[in-house]
């Protein structure tokens, strides 16, 4: 009878180092405040001061690769020294890095700041399933535009469920449509 030592992460380390090098990219240096890494016994958080850069909404942030680095010679600086891979992939690798755990990260964004909230591996629990919300969202932010009848393939969901979920993400301003009939498609507004 003896004992094993299993090795396990609490915070994914390429999630925690996208998240430190999203918050220096993204951060406003005529604010005053800098970037903070809180650490408690459930999660790190990263703060970046200064919110959304302008002309990027929240949904772009959350789901597209588009990238608009406030500091941008410190962005071809981390790209150099390979910090970053490259642009815009930041959010997709810390929710990648958290995709076979049932904790998730969160991002909270506000005007004056940008949170992430990076929860410890709970290795008791079994993976959480993936909202149909979240599904589409990554689908089109992956594929590009997408139509009813792509999304449903591609999720599994019936057609009554698929659209329910159109309609709610294009109400609340998180989808746009292009085209009309058979040739309307969904997008990352």
């Amino acid at each position: 009878m003896g004992f094993e030592r299993v090795k396990r992460i609490q915070i994914p380390r390429e999630a925690f180092r996208e998240a430190v090098a999203n918050a220096i990219l993204h951060r406003r240096f005529d604010m005053n405040g800098a970037v903070q890494i809180s650490m408690f016994a459930d999660r790190i958080e990263v703060l970046s001061p200064g919110g959304l850069p302008e002309g990027i909404s929240e949904t772009a942030f959350l789901y597209s690769r588009l990238s608009l680095p406030r500091n941008l010679a410190i962005a071809e600086v981390f790209h150099r020294l390979r910090i970053i891979e490259k642009f815009g992939t930041g959010i997709d690798r810390i929710r990648n890095e958290y995709e076979n755990f049932h904790s998730k990260p969160q991002f909270q964004i506000e005007d004056s700041f940008i949170n992430i909230v990076l929860p410890v591996i709970d290795y008791d629990i079994a993976p959480q399933e993936v909202t149909l919300e979240e599904r589409i969202m990554l689908l089109i932010s992956n594929e590009g535009p997408q139509s009813r009848a792509q999304i449903e393939t591609a999720t599994g969901f019936k057609r009554s469920w698929i659209l329910k979920e159109l309609k709610h993400l294009v109400d609340n301003g998180k989808l746009g449509i292009t085209g009309s009939g058979r040739s309307t498609k969904y997008q990352l507004k």
